[in-house]
């Protein structure tokens, strides 16, 4: 874990210098910043062979070297949320600014463009309840993943879904809520009670993309007697030119493809797209 982390992380730990209340669980002295404990236990607490024993009371790590010793200090201990710490993950490329997005972060998700018929692994013959549960299962299929534990603290599990339930929920800020439907957090009452009817919304068979929660507005006047249903989120569609252009929005990268809301053309053209939104463009052709 130690060595997968210093992969990762880009931040030079050992150089931080921050406000940190501590007491060396070894001579009992007291310190009011990072640098200065990770100095006393450099010049008083080094074992033979260079290993570090880590002075925080109740830990009993060992590490080799000063720079494993600043990280596991910083990551395992420190309240990282006032810290800023920047990474790459090895696998996927994906850069990050805070250890908790990196913490929850799969690579399944940025490698894999187009979603499974349903959220169903096939060699694990498990269904899943959200995309989020989904992809973070995928990327344990990859040749190269990360380690089955928690970046933040000693927490170890092979079992997948065990290991998703304690990363997404045993490290965030007290008051955090959370939708029991797809996982998302919300730090505020009212906006998770409208999520929570912008669910409902698809039992009601309305129009609605449950990947996105976004309404599809019918644009053809011909009504189909027995409602489409999307193979990729289950949404359901009364009109086919609604379902054809939601599909196609499964497909699309943000930053590269636009969707015309009427007709459903797939265009690369930015100049002839008017942005409604950050996810999809209106073409004005039609």
């Amino acid at each position: 874990m130690t060595e997968y982390l210093a992969r990762v992380m880009k931040t030079r730990f050992e150089v931080l210098n921050f406000e940190w209340e501590t007491v060396c669980q070894y001579c009992s002295l007291e310190f009011s910043k990072f640098e200065n404990l990770l100095n006393h236990v450099l010049e008083s607490h080094q074992l033979p062979g260079q290993e570090l024993m880590c002075p925080i009371g109740g830990c009993s790590k060992k590490l080799r070297g000063c720079k494993y010793l600043a990280m596991h200090l910083v990551l395992k201990h420190a309240q990282v949320t006032k810290i800023p710490i920047f990474g790459v993950c090895p696998e996927c490329k994906f850069t990050f600014s805070d250890i908790f997005l990196y913490n929850r972060h799969s690579c399944a998700y940025e490698k894999k463009r187009h979603p499974d018929k349903r959220l169903y692994c096939k060699k694990c013959k498990e269904k899943f309840i959200n995309w989020k549960r989904y992809t973070f299962h995928k990327q344990f299929h990859l040749s190269r993943h990360r380690p089955r534990a928690c970046f933040l603290c000693d927490y170890v599990d092979d079992n997948i879904n065990n290991l998703f339930q304690h990363v997404r929920y045993s490290h965030v800020s007290e008051g955090t809520l959370f939708c029991t439907n797809c996982d998302r957090s919300f730090y505020n009452i009212a906006a998770l009670t409208q999520h929570k009817k912008n669910h409902e919304r698809v039992c009601r068979g309305k129009n609605c993309c449950n990947n996105c929660m976004r309404v599809i507005t019918d644009q053809d006047e011909v009504v189909l007697d027995t409602p489409i249903i999307c193979e990729y989120c289950d949404s359901r569609f009364t009109v086919e030119r609604a379902y054809k252009t939601h599909l196609k929005m499964h497909f699309l990268e943000k930053s590269e493809m636009h969707i015309c809301n009427n007709c459903g053309l797939i265009s690369e053209n930015r100049e002839e797209m008017l942005v409604s939104s950050s996810n999809y463009s209106i073409l004005l052709h039609c």
